[in-house]
């Protein structure tokens, strides 16, 4: 199991009514309490956007920023202990020792992370170097948020479950992201193709190119998938026992389709051409996979109540962090915003 990495120190600037905060954290449980519209969210949001990026609240970045500022600014400090084993000194007045004892040293490792983000520019800082990819940072900083819209998991777009399933990929796997990132080169390069006779020669190399992604980008997030299962075997008991819940990834394919298949693959793409000339885009493809999420066999988002939606949610939020928690990437932090909207009486 991975070591606790913790946020010791975050530091926010100029986000919404939060002019300048500095925050000494505990590497355990911390609660941040205070009046409605005191700046609580703000503070998570500003945490996210170090991790991700972006809020989860807008996707319009001015509106994160303190009226009259430029920009926001978050840096965090991150520490993660390191154990060393050491062996005892032989005593001086032996030449040769009898035997020696491991001893476990404990020491810890610091990370320093920034983000300065406005409408125009975003400056990234790792270790107080200037560097160009978020994922960088994203890689050092592992959020599980919950907060209250956090049904949209199971009720909204496939592209939230799409992503939802990609953040723990991106963390077990090193080679999952830089294969994502091609693929999204390819399949903007093909839609492109698809919407300008100008590109209609290259058309077949961007299919092929294309069709040779499927497969291992679709291991990757069934591997994803096994490890989130393995968790929700630690959670479902504790929390919501009395349901049978199934999670069903879909490829974004046919059913039966073989993504191993290029050749089949190739196939389809060209069959398709016509019909994914019409909608200017490509129909098929990892890019349009989905998780199936049932409970008792139905479809969730058609059959839960509210009170199961946000329980079955939660779950799986808890189950994303604690599968990362079993491998040697380092234990996720698990964020809540708005705690008493996530209890009840009951929960």
């Amino acid at each position: 199991m991975a070591d606790l990495v913790w946020i010791d120190r975050l530091t926010v600037q100029h986000c919404r009514i939060i002019e300048n905060a500095q925050l000494h954290l505990s590497p355990r449980l911390n609660l941040i309490m205070g009046d409605n519209g005191s700046g609580k969210s703000s503070v998570l949001e500003a945490l996210y956007l170090l991790a991700r990026g972006r809020s989860f609240r807008t996707h319009r970045i001015v509106e994160l920023i303190t009226h009259q500022q430029a920009s926001i600014i978050c840096s965090a400090r991150l520490q993660q202990p390191t154990f060393k084993q050491t062996l005892d000194a032989p005593s001086q007045h032996n030449i040769i020792p009898t035997s020696t004892r491991p001893n476990t040293a404990a020491t810890a490792s610091t990370t320093l992370l920034g983000i300065e983000k406005s409408p125009q520019h975003t400056t990234l800082r790792l270790n107080q170097q200037t560097i160009k990819s978020q994922a960088d940072l994203t890689r050092q900083l592992p959020i599980t948020l919950i907060h209250p819209e956090v049904v949209s998991l199971i009720v909204g777009s496939p592209a939230l479950r799409r992503a939802f399933i990609d953040w723990l990929a991106f963390y077990l796997h090193d080679d999952f992201y830089p294969q994502w990132q091609r693929y999204q080169r390819i399949l903007k390069q093909r839609n492109a193709c698809l919407r300008s006779p100008t590109y209609d020669n290259s058309l077949p190399y961007w299919s092929q190119e294309l069709a040779t992604l499927q497969a291992s980008l679709h291991t990757f997030r069934l591997s994803a998938l096994s490890a989130l299962q393995k968790s929700l075997t630690h959670y479902q008991p504790i929390l919501w026992a009395d349901v049978a819940l199934d999670l069903q990834l879909q490829t974004g394919f046919p059913a039966d389709t073989d993504l191993h298949d290029q050749a089949t693959l190739l196939t389809l793409y060209q069959q398709r051409e016509a019909q994914d000339r019409k909608i200017g885009y490509t129909l098929y493809g990892v890019h349009r996979a989905d998780l199936l999420i049932k409970i008792n066999g139905i479809l969730a988002a058609k059959s839960a109540s509210r009170g199961q939606l946000k329980m079955l949610s939660l779950l799986l939020l808890l189950a994303q962090s604690h599968a990362l928690s079993n491998t040697n990437k380092g234990r996720g932090i698990i964020a809540i915003d708005d705690l008493a909207a996530e209890l009840d009486a009951q929960n």
